[in-house]
């Protein structure tokens, strides 16, 4: 569009190449990567959902026919979160225990575990071997 800058507009490109191909990254099948339903079915959980990386990672998972988008963030985000299609959850980014029943297809992470939360992160995935 002629009301973008340049610059802006090389920067959506490559938020939003980076944001698909994180979403390709957690497809395990691939006859189904780079399929329009790809995500058809699937639930999805973005961490920092209100970050630029997180809203178009919503878009896109919504998109690719996603049936359910969790996404983490502040309080005062979670309209926001609503807005793109997301079910807002709080900003307790590594409490995922109560996603262990929910059958999460794809955890979209943005900041890896600290030292302080690396083993609670290990030991779910441990107990899930790796699946949501």
């Amino acid at each position: 569009p002629k009301n973008v800058d340049a610059a802006e507009a090389s920067c959506m490109v490559r938020l939003y190449l980076s944001a698909f191909q994180s979403i390709q990254s957690g497809i395990s099948s691939l006859h189904d990567r780079y399929d329009l339903n790809q995500l058809k079915g699937q639930s999805i959980l973005v961490q920092n959902g209100q970050t630029e990386l997180g809203r178009a990672l919503i878009e896109l998972a919504s998109l690719l026919g996603s049936s359910q988008i969790f996404a983490t963030g502040p309080t005062e985000n979670h309209s926001l979160l609503k807005e793109l299609g997301a079910i807002p959850l709080g900003s307790e980014t590594f409490g995922w225990e109560l996603f262990l029943e929910e059958k999460i297809s794809i955890v979209l992470v943005q900041d890896m575990p600290t030292p302080e939360n690396f083993e609670q992160f290990i030991g779910i995935l441990d107990e899930t071997k790796g699946n949501m």
